[in-house]
């Protein structure tokens, strides 16, 4: 599968299996039930209430083997905002592929959104985003790569302003499907994910179990 123009509008949209729709429920679910403290610092004089889309796509998918099509995480999580009356101040995406950032950039100014756009790692955004927004400010960000290509210093970056809520996708497909491979790697995205993993996981355990005992070492 590959990036199919929208019909709608004619700019990309990314192929996604039918799981993404329950993790946008989740997504939408999480701005519903939080639009009453969202609420406390909107309004003038306030500090403000973001969203952050680190790993954005293009804004807009389509369901894989079919012609269905729906909206990609910072269309749902604006649009969510909106419909509670609660709307984000400020909307900031980014993609290190700069088609599909400009895509999404394009179809939240469409809705009125008040977007800004970065482009590039994540790593290296998150760090700007850290030293930039008000510290002040209510802020939610979504960590949802393709894979575990996730470094930790992203969230770190993150998590130092004083009020930031984390909503993160671990990709268990990619840990599922390329364990073996990343065990056997120097310098492999674990890495990156999760430093220092391989003096915490005892690798000549079964798959599965080593698995567990690396999420487990993650959360930690």
């Amino acid at each position: 599968d590959s990036e199919r123009p929208d019909p709608n509008d004619g700019l990309p949209a990314m192929p996604v299996g039918d799981w993404a729709q329950d993790k946008h429920a989740l997504l939408k679910l999480y701005i519903e039930i939080s639009r009453g403290a969202r609420g406390k610092f909107l309004g003038p004089g306030k500090a403000g209430a973001t969203f952050i889309d680190l790993y954005c796509g293009s804004g807009r998918a389509y369901l894989k083997n079919t012609d269905s099509f729906i909206d990609g995480s910072p269309l749902v999580a604006w649009k969510a905002s909106v419909d509670c009356k609660v709307p984000f101040s400020e909307v900031h995406l980014n993609d290190s592929d700069s088609t599909l950032l400009d895509a999404a950039f394009v179809r939240l100014k469409s809705l009125g959104a008040p977007v800004r756009k970065y482009g590039g790692e994540a790593a290296e955004v998150a760090k700007q985003l850290a030293s930039s927004l008000n510290p002040y400010a209510l802020h939610c960000a979504l960590l949802d790569p393709f894979s575990l290509e996730l470094p930790i210093t992203v969230i770190r970056s993150l998590a130092s302003l004083k009020r930031m809520d984390l909503l993160i996708h671990v990709s268990a497909m990619d840990l599922q499907r390329n364990w073996v491979r990343y065990m056997q790697t120097e310098n492999s995205p674990l890495d990156l994910f999760a430093p220092g993993w391989r003096g915490h996981v005892d690798q000549a355990q079964p798959d599965d179990s080593a698995r567990l005992s690396f999420v487990n070492y993650w959360v930690s």
